[in-house]
């Protein structure tokens, strides 16, 4: 685990880079380190939603992504920045069409289909990259959206 403060003291930063195998036993271990670590330079009422985020995506990229194959692994890069976080997770499936998902509403009684739904309504930025298997998330810490965007880019890296 690579947590460690960069910047001023007054503004405390972390940053952190995993390749973890796609198992949700591993998202769950990700998370564990991240409240040891990297939570601690940001506002403890953020925590959750922070980790909301991130398991909603690493979850994603396990179990559509890579169809939970242990062999294959999920990227995932946290780094904190003044008044927010970003959130990158990448996985080396196929990805999907998330244009063709931005409007759709999840249905009520669905059980499953409300991720993207999670990122929008929590995130300030939401960004995938054009195959659908990359996507960065910023959150800014105060309470509000800054911008709605959701975009793709032609990035080959997340």
């Amino acid at each position: 685990m690579n947590a460690e403060p960069i910047g001023e003291p007054t503004c405390p930063r972390a940053q952190m880079k995993r390749r973890l195998p796609a198992t949700l036993n591993a998202v769950e271990a990700l998370c564990r380190d991240l409240r040891d670590s990297v939570f601690a330079a940001i506002p403890a009422g953020e925590c959750f939603v922070v980790e909301l985020l991130l398991r909603e995506a690493l979850t994603n990229a396990v179990v559509h992504g890579v169809n939970q194959d242990a062999a294959r692994t999920i990227e995932c890069e946290v780094e904190t920045m003044a008044g927010g976080i970003i959130l990158r997770v990448r996985d080396d499936g196929e990805g999907f069409d998330w244009r063709a998902r931005l409007n759709q509403m999840p249905q009520a009684l669905a059980e499953s289909g409300r991720g993207l739904e999670i990122l929008r309504r929590y995130c300030a930025r939401l960004q995938f990259n054009d195959a659908g298997n990359g996507v960065e998330m910023v959150r800014t810490f105060d309470n509000a959206r800054k911008e709605e965007s959701v975009e793709g880019d032609n990035h080959a890296e997340l």
